[in-house]
């Protein structure tokens, strides 16, 4: 029956504990925070500088010329360009993150802080605002946190026992090596998995109900364990914390079975269970055979198979330093009448290189005479415990060094004695508080700086429960004003673990809360309007939603965008067009109630939330909104004045919505508005529209086959067409891979229907690339027929593929696995391609041609042709669109466009193949003006790939034009 007990703390724990606390003091005195705030106005290139900003910079203010440049010489210079970088970003506008830098001060110290920049325009040109804080003391901390935990993880990794942490949640948060080895499971199989996941074999039995116990009662508990799915006996020790379960478990598999060899030898069985540590030994003094446990050799690697081993095989492992003071010490023991004995020594451990510090306790057994006949005794390895001690020692050695450092931080630090007398004031104090050291020293100090002494009292009940406090709290100067300081308390103990002092870091946050104030501004405002922006908006509707239950009261979103505005920025430049959202943005505060919302979403989208009225029917609720949206309508409708642009108009377009439930979600409100707001422009423009469910209804069948979309491609039901590619003379010279969807409930869907859908959505890229492999390796499959082998494939590429940063790469690595020729393989781009990036749509198909790839210019003339672009275009081939191939017979313009382009082709070396050639006379036509190649339902319509080779080794090379 289990029995509650509590596990003595260890002098390992206790090493640690004393560690972590020095350490934890050690970072107090080193996260010293502070800000600083800088403003710089441009074009001119005026900067202004907090105080705080010259202390953390180590720049003197009579060395300060009042320009941008001063703050880029004390930046570190490997930081400089980025930086640099960082702040053109903000001058042009873009919402930049915190970033982090180093500066270097005038005697050379580095030192690290944390930025936040924005800019404001206004109509004097840009204010640039900037929030640096001196990180340093943060970043040192950090490292020493590192070192702990990576000591730490250390220590567990080379326990010998196995460990594991489970959370509240009873998944695994961490595993040792041991434990690994042990549970025969692989490290990444056994991270964030549940306990019962791993061994659904325990769930109802002893170990579960111990282990919830543990955990539910704050139990320590120790006891052996057998897991039948590994076959072994393990001995589990459970420590409960507020994270969950530390759970150490030994294989005592050997141990157990060696209990039931010995049941018949009640002695030894009784001896050896005095012993509690890991490794056991039994000495028969009177013959001087020696027997040791297994785990001798799994805590120090030495073998213990010689179970006649002499006590001298021992006695030479000793530490040569050790080795006389312990046989000196044991042979007093032998000859006392002691019948316990414990000592600490080195023992070399079985690589016969490095010693572990041991200790050992040993209980002795004696004759009638009083002589020692055996020992029987337990060795545990401290080496943690004793190197814990000695960084311990470095630790203490380092706070004392930098003491010397707590008169120079501008910080206010001060030490009280248990009586809350004041010991140590440092120059931050003084400045602090306004009294110089020798007027404090001795004195209380609750007189000093508490204006209630009530508060004091309480403070320092705190810190001696619980060791420390922080916070915030409002303090008094010398001159009696009171200020407001952050303040982190610690409760210092001596070397024996008794309270000894108190040690105090305390800032003035004065600044620090001003800074809070304009980052809330920043992140909830419209910096330009100062308007509410979209992160406010979307809370206040959430609270919204969540406040209002009742269906029947009914709320609004007006969404409005204002018509033709990039025409007015593009025309009068964007600093008119700021002047002409603050303006609107007046005129609908004055439209609506002090209780509703108008928001800026960004650009040129305004919100507005119109709150419910109660005992309000949607007819009603209807008319109101509408009522509000035509006097919007009528205030935005007056002429607005811009600078020197007078009477300028404007109107917006207007999409409503209604809501009345928490069940509807933001985003389904935001959407509706903005359906109907394009609705609105597709009405004509400066008007209002409500939504319309069947606007919804085509959104949603557009997110269906979106969706359609994606599981095709996951379970390929996509498939490849093949059109053969004729010569003039009737010869298959290629062919063009057309990519087709047959769906199993849709039917065959047009790519018309689909191929644009996956260019908006992105997934025209695993598409496209779909369609690149599948298509190099039908390459590769026909190098091995005869009639196929030189066949050439042609694949269209669109606009987001030939974009995308890794096309090439892609390419290139499908080629090279798939062995498919590169000749062979020809990409298909059309002119509205090339013509967003030339330069770089000119870079990448050089690299892929000079892998011999091959390029055609799909519906050449039918968009953007320009031979000045042409001429550098490394292609192969031009493709007359069979927009004009269509009318070739009966319409001169497109007879006239298709000569020229075979003669255009011709004259710079370019080959020509002409698509959707249907009929004999169209064919004719080309023939007779120099077309070589065709492509069309003359010839053959798409095939599907055995339909098409078996189509090519019917034809052959026989003359099929005909």
């Amino acid at each position: 029956m289990e029995q509650r007990f509590s596990i003595p703390r260890s002098p390992l724990a206790s090493a640690f504990a004393e560690q972590e606390r020095m350490a934890e003091l050690l970072q107090a005195v080193q996260q010293i925070a502070h800000i600083g705030f800088w403003e710089m106005r441009q074009p001119q290139d005026e900067v202004r500088w907090s105080d705080g900003l010259f202390g953390i910079l180590g720049v003197e203010r009579n060395g300060f010329d009042g320009r941008s440049e001063s703050y880029m010489r004390v930046i570190h210079p490997e930081d400089r360009q980025r930086i640099e970088d960082l702040l053109d970003r903000t001058r042009r506008g873009e919402m930049v993150p915190p970033f982090e830098h180093r500066v270097v001060h005038h005697d050379g110290e580095v030192r690290h802080v944390r930025c936040i920049s924005r800019m404001i325009p206004n109509d004097d040109g840009n204010l640039f605002y900037g929030i640096v804080q001196d990180i340093t003391d943060q970043k040192h901390a950090e490292e020493n946190l590192q070192r702990l935990a990576a000591r730490l993880s250390t220590t567990l990794e080379s326990i010998t026992d196995g460990f594991f942490t489970i959370g509240t949640d009873w998944t695994l948060t961490y595993v040792n090596g041991e434990a690994v080895r042990m549970l025969r499971i692989p490290h990444g199989q056994l991270l964030g998995r549940t306990l019962w996941e791993l061994f659904p074999e325990a769930q109802g039995m002893g170990f579960e109900q111990r282990l919830r116990r543990a955990a539910t009662e704050r139990l320590a508990m120790s006891f052996d364990e057998y897991a039948a799915a590994l076959g072994v006996w393990f001995e589990v020790r459970v420590y409960p914390s507020d994270e969950g379960l530390a759970v150490y478990f030994t294989d005592i598999t050997e141990r157990r079975r060696a209990e039931e060899e010995l049941r018949a030898s009640e002695e030894r069985f009784k001896y050896v269970t005095r012993a509690t540590s890991d490794a056991v030994w039994d000495w028969d003094v009177t013959n001087d055979h020696v027997w040791r446990s297994e785990q001798m050799y799994r805590m120090f690697g030495i073998a213990v198979s010689d179970v006649e081993d002499p006590v001298g095989s021992w006695e030479h492992r000793v530490h040569p330093d050790d080795r006389e003071r312990v046989m000196q010490e044991l042979g007093a023991a032998l000859a006392s009448s002691l019948t316990t004995w414990t000592y600490e020594y080195r023992l070399l451990r079985g690589d016969n290189t490095t010693y572990a510090d041991v200790l050992t306790h040993c209980h002795m057994i004696r004759d009638g005479a009083g002589k020692t006949t055996r020992m029987v005794g337990a060795i545990v390895d401290i080496s943690e415990r004793k190197r814990a001690e000695r960084l311990q020692k470095i630790a203490e050695d380092q706070v004392r060094k930098q003491a010397s450092l707590l008169e120079k931080t501008t910080d206010a630090i001060i030490v009280c004695d248990l009586d809350d007398c004041v010991t140590f004031w440092n120059h931050g104090a003084e400045n602090l508080y306004g009294w110089r050291a020798g007027e404090v020293i001795g004195r209380k100090i609750s007189d000093l700086i508490h204006p209630d002494p009530r508060d004091a009292s309480a403070l320092h009940d705190a810190i001696r429960a619980h060791g420390e406090w922080r916070g915030e709290s409002r303090e008094r100067h010398k001159d009696g004003e009171i200020i407001t300081v952050e303040s982190h308390w610690t409760l210092v103990r001596d070397a024996d673990g008794n309270p000894d002092s108190i040690f105090a870091i305390k800032t003035d946050v004065t600044q620090r809360k001003d800074s809070e104030q304009k980052i809330r501004r920043l992140a909830f405002y419209d910096a330009l309007t100062g308007l509410p922006n979209r992160v406010l908006l979307t809370e206040r509707l959430r609270q919204l939603l969540v406040s209002d239950s009742q269906a029947t009261r009914h709320s609004a979103i007006l969404l409005l965008d204002l018509d033709d505005f990039k025409t007015l920025n593009d025309t009068y430049g964007h600093e008119t067009g700021d002047k002409l959202l603050q303006q609107v943005a007046q005129r609908l505060v004055s439209c609506v109630g002090s209780v509703d919302t108008v928001a800026r979403l960004g650009g040129d989208e305004f919100v507005v939330l119109v709150v419910p009225v109660a005992d309000e029917n949607r007819t009603e609720a209807i008319d109101r909104v509408r009522r509000l949206a035509d006097k919007i309508l009528l205030a935005l409708r007056q002429p607005f004045v811009l600078g020197n642009h007078h009477n300028y108009f404007v109107t917006p377009s207007i999409g409503i919505t209604l809501f009345s439930h928490a069940q509807e979600t933001i985003e389904d409100i935001l959407k509706r508005a903005d359906l109907a707001m394009y609705q609105a422009k597709a009405s004509g423009r400066n008007t209002m529209r409500f939504f319309d469910p069947e606007m919804e209804a085509v959104v949603a069948a557009r997110v269906a086959l979106e969706s359609d979309m994606r599981e095709a491609l996951l379970a390929q039901q996509f498939a490849l067409h093949f059109q053969p590619q004729l010569s003039a003379e009737g010869v298959l010279i290629g062919t063009e891979a057309l990519l087709r969807w047959p769906h199993p409930v849709r039917g065959m869907v047009p790519p018309l229907s689909f191929i644009p859908l996956a260019e908006s959505t992105g997934l025209i890229l695993p598409l496209g690339q779909w369609v690149l492999h599948t298509a190099c390796t039908v390459l590769k499959r026909w190098s091995g027929i005869p009639g196929l082998e030189r066949l050439s494939i042609a694949v269209n590429v669109s606009a987001v593929q030939l974009r995308s940063a890794g096309f090439v790469e892609q390419v290139l690595s499908i080629l090279e696995q798939s062995g498919a020729d590169p000749t062979l393989l020809k990409i298909e781009l059309t002119e509205s391609v090339l013509v967003d990036n030339i330069e770089d749509s000119i870079a990448k198909m050089m690299v892929l041609k000079s892998k011999g790839v091959g390029f055609s210019l799909d519906d050449f003339g039918t968009g953007y042709s320009s031979l000045s672009y042409l001429k550098r275009l490394p292609l192969d081939q031009l493709k007359i669109d069979r927009s004009f191939v269509r009318d070739i017979q009966t319409d001169p313009n497109d007879a006239a466009i298709a000569r020229t382009i075979i003669t255009l082709g011709q004259s710079i070396g370019l080959s020509v193949i002409a698509e959707g050639v249907e009929n004999e006379g169209q064919r004719d036509f080309l023939c007779e003006h120099g077309c070589p190649a065709f492509q069309g339902f003359l010839f053959s319509r798409p095939l599907p790939l055995e339909e098409f080779e078996q189509f090519s080794l019917r034809v052959g090379g026989r003359d099929c034009t005909h």
